[in-house]
């Protein structure tokens, strides 16, 4: 599928929104957000498609999840400090190269990922240093690993 393809479309002078697009929402909202899409959806040819105002109640009643702010650095140097006590206390395990490239593909193509210049998790704010730490998990809810 095109990225164009993700895009809300004009059909009948309504506006409809991809589900596929909706669904890449359902990690971060609460309740029975992709419940409730699949049921208001309206499958065509091009896959299944939501009007804006039934994408704007269901956002409504499934708000964002409260997340865990990065903060400044002084709070990242804190939470690193604490991942590598864990570490450290648990005798520095560390993971196979296997699973660190696994939980790098999944970082990848995680939501909560911040792209930029120095890319970091939105819900902890680590960079990679977790990738490798066998005491660590993804902060996620559920864990993505």
């Amino acid at each position: 599928m095109t990225t164009a393809s993700f895009r809300p479309r004009q059909r009948g002078g309504a506006t409809l929104y991809p589900w596929v697009a909706l669904r890449a929402e359902a990690t971060r909202r609460a309740g029975a957000y992709l419940e409730t899409c699949r049921a208001q959806g309206q499958p065509d040819a091009d896959g299944v498609w939501l009007h804006a105002s039934a994408v704007a109640e269901i956002r409504r009643r499934c708000p964002l999840k409260p997340t865990i702010q990065p903060g400044g650095v002084l709070a990242q140097a804190g939470r690193l400090a604490r991942a590598l006590g864990r570490w450290a206390a648990a005798g520095l395990p560390v993971v196979s190269v296997e699973v660190a490239r696994a939980r790098e593909a999944v970082c990848a193509v995680c939501p909560h990922r911040r792209p930029g210049l120095m890319v970091r998790c939105s819900l902890c704010g680590c960079g990679r240093a977790k990738l490798l730490l066998g005491t660590e998990r993804c902060p996620d809810d559920p864990p993505r690993w």
